[in-house]
């Protein structure tokens, strides 16, 4: 009998993520894509030896592997199963193993985010897509055990949600909670219904970014209008799920599943913080706001898009631009609330750096009117007047704020930095009025003019200079958001700078401290935007869950036109929109007097006008 499957590995049939996804997050470990397949298994929860073997290796040390906790066993015809990233072992080397034997219970230990189990298979002397170490695809031997075929019609065509699905091949199977199918692959548009959870449906054609096209039995879907168009005749929906109980000191509601952390029955809200709606989409009347890593409990699965929750009324806030009611007045009209849903990870915002080196002038606030930035940066030192014009004329663009102060052979430490740069920080921010911003807090500091060899040695130093900095500008502004700044690509030079990537493994803790990471790309004739992108990726694989603005990015090709930097800036931004955690890119630059910026300068060029026609 030649090697098989013959048990499911966890108590729970659901797989989170498929073998050889998310490439760009897996660039640190010289893979080229997930090397396993992560699968259901809440913290304490069962795992399960797949078939009968004997177990060769047991590592019970969380910190000192990526696998952290996890068991191996050598099975028939040369294969190896490992189950990852466990809580605890209940077996010993060269034990004997039958399929169903309970190998441990599941956690997050190792490098993994969130309880669950990694499995690996491998088989000996295997040579699969450029994997290593004998590495091979399990997923066709956990199919069988699936049991999937495709389901009957009459049907329901549109477009499912990717991140709610798991698919293999040209099926997928629903999350527990269901999910939305639309009209259009874009979460703004036209709700068709509820596709019930762990329904198989059946895909038409290939993802398109986080939506893809879907055949789904009406028997399986809740539809919004009865008269929907059918591929045959309509079935009877089945009944929408109960709302949960209320509770008077708690407020049930959804919130948007890609800005939560869920661990058990808890959750927690984003670093941004998020909005709380009565009803699983973005169109759900508004609640409230929950702040910035309120903790919550999870009251059942997600349903597409949005889970749903039950939050204290103590930490729950009136939505933005809005004045709660007055309380003596239980009739009072619902206030119009102008707060817009935070935009899904993936809808990155096109932007554009303001003046480098000079005042902002009437042709740049022109420039902007043709660019229609959705993201602008600004350094703190600029004119508060003209910030606040910017403000006015793109309401409703998201800003990125950096602080200035030159450290060239000087020593300043982070008290020093903060007294010599907060009142420019308090002014340009408040010249914003209610826009939303981030701070980035410096400017390359793996350079020796922005502080190396003087303020800091390395990237150690810098890491502890930065995260005092930190300390004391959350003092300062405690509602504000800082990311850490970016730093000049490439390698190290002598006594110029440190390489980036050196650097910021370095730094890591404040990266991590910090509420985004700032990124600095730029290509050219020498090295093609291609380059970029890959660092970009790069940067991806060793911050999975940190929001990412690219602060700083640009074409310095003296020799190319303006019409070809416009059209592959656009092409740069488009590209970036399969990287959910990137939440934005500042192209360098509007406007600069120094002559080595006049390359990457917009005014006096047509880039501005074919940006502004996307």
């Amino acid at each position: 009998m030649s090697f098989q499957f013959e048990f499911w590995p966890t108590e729970f049939r659901h797989i989170n993520q498929l073998f050889g996804a998310n490439p760009q997050n897996y660039v640190q470990f010289n893979l080229p894509g997930h090397e396993g397949v992560d699968i259901m298994a809440p913290t304490g929860s069962r795992i399960f030896a797949v078939a009968p073997g004997t177990v060769t290796r047991v590592h019970t040390n969380p910190d000192t592997h990526n696998y952290g906790i996890h068991v191996r066993v050598r099975h028939i015809d040369g294969y190896q199963t490992i189950y990852a990233h466990l809580e605890s072992v209940n077996v010993e080397p060269n034990q004997m193993v039958q399929a169903g034997s309970v190998l441990g219970r599941a956690d997050n230990t190792g490098n993994s985010f969130g309880s669950h189990l990694h499995l690996t298979l491998k088989k000996d002397g295997a040579s699969f897509d450029n994997y290593p170490s004998n590495i091979i695809d399990p997923t066709p031997f956990l199919l069988p055990l699936l049991g999937w075929h495709p389901p009957a019609g009459p049907y329901v065509e549109g477009f499912a949600y990717v991140p709610a699905l798991i698919i293999i091949d040209q099926l997928a199977q629903t999350a527990a909670g269901g999910v939305n199918l639309r009209s259009r692959p874009r979460t703004d548009s036209r709700r068709l219904g509820l596709i019930t959870g762990g329904s198989l449906i059946i895909l038409t054609a290939e993802p398109r970014g986080q939506y893809v096209a879907v055949r789904v039995p009406t028997a399986a879907i809740t539809l919004e209008d009865p008269n929907t168009p059918t591929v045959n005749d309509n079935a009877p929906p089945p009944p929408p799920p109960p709302p949960p109980e209320p509770n008077t000191n708690m407020t049930n509601g959804w919130v948007a599943t890609t800005a939560i952390t869920i661990n058990d029955n808890n959750g927690t809200a984003g670093p941004f913080g998020l909005n709380l709606r009565a009803e699983p989409n973005r169109n759900g009347r508004n609640l409230g706001f929950i702040p910035a890593h309120t903790t919550f409990t999870v009251t059942g699965p997600n349903q597409g898009e949005y889970t749903p929750i039950r939050v204290a009324n103590n930490q729950l806030q009136p939505p933005f631009g809005t004045a709660p009611p007055p309380p003596t007045n239980e009739d009072a009209e619902e206030p119009v609330i102008n707060n817009p849903e935070q935009p899904m990870l993936g809808q990155v915002d096109l932007g554009l750096h303001t003046a480098i080196d000079q005042p902002i002038t009437p042709a740049e606030i022109h420039l902007f009117e043709q660019a229609r930035p959705t993201l602008i940066k600004a350094i703190a030192t600029q004119d508060p007047a003209q910030l606040a014009l910017l403000a006015q004329n793109h309401p409703s663009a998201q800003w990125i704020i950096r602080t200035h102060l030159d450290l060239h052979r000087q020593t300043v430490s982070p008290a020093d930095y903060l007294a010599a740069t907060l009142t420019d920080v308090q002014q340009a921010t408040s010249a914003l009025g209610d826009k939303e911003y981030v701070i980035e807090l410096h400017h390359k500091p793996n350079k020796a003019q922005n502080g190396l060899g003087s303020s800091w040695q390395t990237g150690e130093e810098f890491n502890q200079w930065f995260l005092e900095l930190l300390t004391l500008y959350r003092a300062a502004l405690p509602t504000a958001k800082f990311i850490y700044p970016g730093l000049s690509p490439g390698g190290t030079v002598t006594n110029f700078q440190i390489d980036y990537i050196q650097f910021i493994e370095a730094s890591r803790p404040a990266v991590e401290a910090a509420d985004g990471l700032g990124v600095h790309t730029y290509w050219s004739h020498v090295q093609p935007m291609a380059e970029s992108e890959r660092a970009i990726a790069d940067y991806i694989g060793r911050f999975r869950f940190t929001p990412i603005w690219i602060t700083e990015a640009s074409n310095k090709d003296p020799q190319l036109s303006g019409t070809r930097k416009a059209r592959q800036y656009l092409q740069f931004w488009r590209n970036l929109q399969t990287h959910p955690t990137v939440r934005g890119v500042a192209f360098f630059v509007a406007s600069a007097q120094h002559p080595r910026h006049a390359n990457e300068a917009w005014l006096d060029k047509d880039i501005a006008p074919i940006i502004g026609s996307r």
